[in-house]
């Protein structure tokens, strides 16, 4: 009985764990049901959209000449259209009905979509996802970066405290649906550090370091913003990364690669951000200040963002080719820098993937098609404009009122009377009818000439002298007889001569034969330098560079009698060139021809105003105290020529004053043109206002709209990229379909919302994320956090990325003390490897020419940028050619870049210096030495284990430089600033090594 008892009890026990287990399975089971009913529903941008585009919008997508079977899928009312073969690719709700979810699945390759030969398959989950938004409704949406955006209101949070502005809660509440924390605000002196470098781009100084710990208030950090953001500093920061997206250089990039003035732009961009230039008003500055009313010089200097593109000099190159490319670049920059698109996929045929058409990129092509440029440009290159500083334009206020004055005097006298010019106008009118002249008769041989003779330059062929200088032989030839003298009997004095040849001298010689040994005048002109010898004696030499004229030079000259020789060397830099040559002032004069056809004339035929006349001329060019005048202005208009040519200029844009027709290219050849179309924007955007003019103006107010969904959108996610190293759209160039869709579209619509409402303010929206908390965090990862989110974009912590080449340089400029902190200006040469440009560029092409003084040590953002062949540890560091366009800089880590850290000149340089700072003003002992140079690099100070490392080191150089000498002098020898006499060469050899060690720190060169 007891042994059945405890058998029915097991029984039951059994039983109850059975129904438990039964009642569980039932209850999972229910739960699982719910899962399934409520999961979120499908968005269609989020979920879909991107799996056509990956892989269906190559057939079924924008490009009309691509699209097979009638279907298009980036639009709603095509999407749901009925195909060509009468069945539906989508039916909302009806999955049975929709084939296109049937082709996807197919098993059957031949059927199956993608087709097999495109290498695409859908996996099952998209297949599900597919399925189950057609089983919910196929809801459609309009691709996110096309809709306006809206201010999202501000999600609840837990973590009430954390939020220090609007962008935190947006953040926050990610990361709470993630289940992940936000890191904790970073150590004061490394926060320093990092908001530094982000709004001035050079580190803090010392004092700003101490001066930051001290300050104890809850306004501390937001002081240090203001101060920062008000820096003038901070304009060059900002204007490094706007250069790159406005592709500036310093050379043209084609054929020489040959250079142009292009930095009154540079210096442009840098004072907008100075000041604050509301983003809107930048942006319209840029694209159409020329059409402004009451347009400034800066407005028109702005436009010289669209004139930033590569252009060629080469003579061989087809004009209408070049221009074609100049306005292409044009319109695939402005795409990429207030769009955010690759509309300049649309160049050659519809767009694939996004809703561009060929005949909408040629509407916007007709935007930039209107400038006045030939397609082929030398430097400058017209529309330009004079850019003077304000001492040329104080040297031309003084000429200019000088020229006044004296030509008012002039007129004066000029209408003064005086007794005695009647008597010596009579005099000379007889000598003129007399065919007397101031210099006797002589007489000329014909001319003969020799050349060009070419040299690297003007320069070099003015100063080389060339076998005619050594031996006057007409018979000789040189260069293998490909020169040799050339009678020109056809040459006439009197008159301008053009000869050829660019960087090139050419010889001219004839003989003067005169009966008695006199002195005479020689009149002469040239373009440009002029060199003379009469027989063999230097007579005339001038180095300059001019168009030739007649009487620009006047020589007076010993002749023997008999036969006389003469030798001219005319040399020219660039373009055409000539000469002129008279033994008469006034005989290639037309007005004195003139002149003398009335003197000829009887009293009784010459006419009052004839007497007039030749009266006036007479007063002009013969009175002497009116010749004094005369002498002073032609001095004044020279230095006044002279100034004007020293000016800088600057490529700008201009409207035609009648309308270029533009045309479309055929797959994007410049010389197959089709339709006619006029200026207009892609339909996919916000419309052009009703009746406004369709140029340049129009399309920039355009642009800043409020209504265009992109502009604020594409700019406020760039700047986001500043500080954070990524985007909330990773893909800054491409908004569209083959973009990324953004990591928290909420706040990237807050944010550009907020910077439109804020009046464009860029100094505004700056601050409104670096006081986030967001930005403050600490850049110390966690170990959930790596496998969570390695690449940082959910921004559960700060920051940490390697600085830009400019900041890497310009930092150990700033640490050492040599940094010149001078704004603006032409561009600057520092040190690079000798021979560069020589191995690598066209031949022929100017030298580097290393700068001098302080302009070795300017802010990277001032030195001179060369298309092909940039700045050497720039492109180490990733620094783009910038050819194009570049919204955003690769980052690499290679060996080259520790080898340029630690053997380039400006490099060693500084660390020598920053070793002489540290001697100087780092206390008395080696801690306080290595305290000292922690903070002037680190923003910290060392710890005890740093310390004993790098006191190690020292130690240890110290040592081996007691027993090599000469190394230790090399290395402290190092560029071109001298090192105090007074100093302890071994010390300064070993502290060099040390202060090496410290700018080659990962921690030194990286943002964290």
């Amino acid at each position: 009985m007891f042994h059945s008892f405890k058998c029915f009890v097991e029984f039951l026990r059994l039983g109850l764990a059975v129904t438990c287990l039964t009642f569980s399975f039932i209850a999972q089971a229910k739960e699982l049901r719910v899962q399934a009913n409520t999961k979120p529903p499908i968005d269609f941008n989020r979920d879909l959209r991107p799996i056509f585009s990956e892989n269906c919008y190559a057939c079924h997508g924008p490009d009309k000449n691509k699209r097979k079977a009638g279907l298009r899928l980036d639009r709603e009312e095509e999407t749901f259209s009925k195909l060509e073969s009468g069945d539906f690719a989508i039916v909302r709700g009806d999955t049975e009905k929709s084939k296109l979810l049937e082709l996807v699945a197919s098993d059957d390759e031949d059927d199956r979509m993608p087709p097999k030969k495109t290498g695409k398959r859908l996996t099952k989950t998209q297949i599900d996802l597919l399925r189950r938004w057609i089983e919910q409704g196929a809801a459609w949406k309009r691709h996110w970066a096309y809709i306006p955006p809206e201010r999202p209101p501000l999600p609840e949070v837990k973590n009430k405290k954390w939020p220090r502005n609007e962008i935190d809660y947006l953040i926050l509440a990610r990361l709470e649906k993630e289940e992940i924390s936000p890191s904790q605000e970073a150590d004061r002196s490394p926060l320093l550090r990092r908001l530094s470098f982000d709004l001035t781009g050079l580190p803090p100084t010392v004092s700003e370091v101490d001066a930051f710990l001290r300050d104890k208030s809850s306004q501390a950090y937001e002081k240090t913003v203001d101060r920062l953001l008000a820096s003038p500093h901070y304009g060059e920061r900002m204007a490094q990364q706007w250069l790159d997206l406005a592709r500036y250089a310093d050379s043209d990039g084609y054929h020489r690669d040959s250079p142009r003035s292009m930095w009154q732009y540079r210096d442009w961009v840098i004072n907008a951000f100075n000041q604050n230039k509301p983003f809107d008003q930048f942006t319209v500055e840029q694209i159409a200040g020329d059409l402004l009313p009451g347009t400034t010089l800066d407005q028109r200097i702005a436009t010289a963002f669209n004139r930033n593109g590569m252009s060629t000099t080469e003579s061989g190159a087809d004009p209408e080719e070049y221009l074609n490319k100049h306005v292409t670049d044009r319109v695939n920059t402005t795409s990429t820098v207030w769009l955010g698109s690759t509309i300049g996929c649309a160049e050659c045929h519809d767009h694939k993937y996004d809703p561009f058409s060929q005949k909408e990129y040629y509407q916007l092509y007709d935007f930039f098609n209107q400038i006045p440029e030939e397609g082929l440009d030398v430097d400058p290159a017209p529309p330009f404009v004079e850019v003077p500083n304000a001492e040329q334009r104080a040297a031309m206020a003084k000429v200019d009122a000088e020229l006044a004055q004296i030509d008012a005097q002039r007129k004066a006298l000029l209408a003064a009377t005086d007794p005695a010019w009647p008597a010596a106008q009579a005099e000379w009118a007889h000598r003129v009818l007399a065919n007397e002249k101031v210099n006797p008769p002589v007489l000329l041989s014909d001319w003969s000439s020799i050349g060009p003779f070419t040299a690297a330059s003007g320069s070099e062929a003015y100063a080389k002298a060339f076998p005619p200088e050594q031996e006057m032989d007409l018979a000789k030839t040189y260069e293998d007889g490909k020169l040799k003298w050339v009678p020109q009997p056809s040459w006439q004095d009197s008159a301008v001569q053009t000869l050829s040849g660019e960087n090139a001298a050419t010889y001219l010689y004839r003989t003067i034969t005169v009966e008695a040994a006199k002195t005479v005048a020689l009149y002469m002109g040239s373009g440009d330098a002029l060199k003379g010898w009469l027989n063999g004696k230097a007579i005339i030499a001038k180095d300059i560079r001019r168009e030739a004229a007649p009487n620009q030079d006047e020589v007076e000259v010993e002749l023997k009698r008999g036969e006389n020789k003469l030798l001219l060397k005319i040399i020219n830099y660039d373009g055409t060139y000539g000469f002129y040559f008279s033994t008469d002032r006034e005989s290639g004069d037309e007005k004195f021809t003139a002149i003398k056809k009335i003197l000829k004339l009887s009293a009784t035929e010459r006419k009052p105003e004839q007497m007039a006349e030749v009266e006036q001329y007479f007063r002009e060019n013969h009175l002497p105290e009116v010749q004094q005048f005369n002498q002073r202005l032609r001095e004044l208009k020279k230095s006044k020529k002279d100034l004007k040519a020293s000016i800088p200029t600057v490529r700008v844009m201009q409207e035609m004053a009648e309308r270029r027709p533009t045309r479309i290219r055929i797959r994007g050849d410049y010389r197959n043109k089709g339709e006619q179309v006029t200026a207009n924007v892609p339909r996919v955007l916000a419309p052009l206002p009703a009746d406004s003019k369709t140029n340049r103006l129009t399309l920039a107010n355009w642009l800043v709209n409020p209504n265009n969904p992109l502009v604020a959108r594409v700019t406020v996610n760039r700047y986001w990229a500043l500080y954070f190293g990524t985007g909330l759209v990773k893909t800054g160039n491409d908004f569209g379909s083959q973009g990324e869709l953004p990591s928290h579209p909420e706040l990237l619509d807050w944010l550009a919302r907020e910077f439109i409402d804020s009046g464009w303010n860029i100094k505004a929206l700056q601050k409104k994320i670096v006081m986030s908390a967001t930005y403050r965090q600490s850049s110390k990862t966690r170990k959930e956090l790596l496998a969570r989110d390695p690449a940082n974009r959910l921004l559960a912590r700060g920051a940490r990325f390697r600085l830009p080449a400019e900041m890497i340089r310009d930092g150990v400029l700033a640490y050492s003390g040599l940094y010149d902190c001078t704004l603006g200006g032409p561009s600057v040469r520092p040190y690079q490897p000798a021979g560069l440009w020589e191995e690598i560029l066209y031949k022929g092409v100017e030298k580097y020419e290393v700068s001098h003084g302080v302009d070795l040590y300017r802010r990277s953002l001032y030195t001179l940028w060369k298309r092909s062949m940039p700045y050497p540890m720039f492109k180490t560091f990733d620094a783009p050619d910038r050819t194009v366009s570049t919204e955003q800089r690769s980052i690499t880590c290679t060996p080259l870049q520790a080898f340029v850290t630690m053997n380039e000149d400006t490099f060693v340089e500084a660390a020598r210096v920053f070793a002489q700072r540290i001697m100087r003003e780092g206390g008395d002992s080696l801690p306080s030495h290595l305290a000292y140079a922690y903070k002037v690099a680190l923003a910290r100070l060392p710890t005890l284990k740093e310390q004993k490392i790098l006191s190690d080191i020292y130690e240890e150089m110290l040592n081996t430089y007691q027993q090599d000498l000469t190394s230790a002098v090399e290395l402290i020898s190092a560029g071109e600033s001298k090192r105090p006499q007074q100093i302890n060469e071994l010390k300064l050899a070993a502290w060099t090594a040390v202060a090496q060690v410290i700018l080659n720190l990962d921690e030194t060169v990286t943002k964290q």
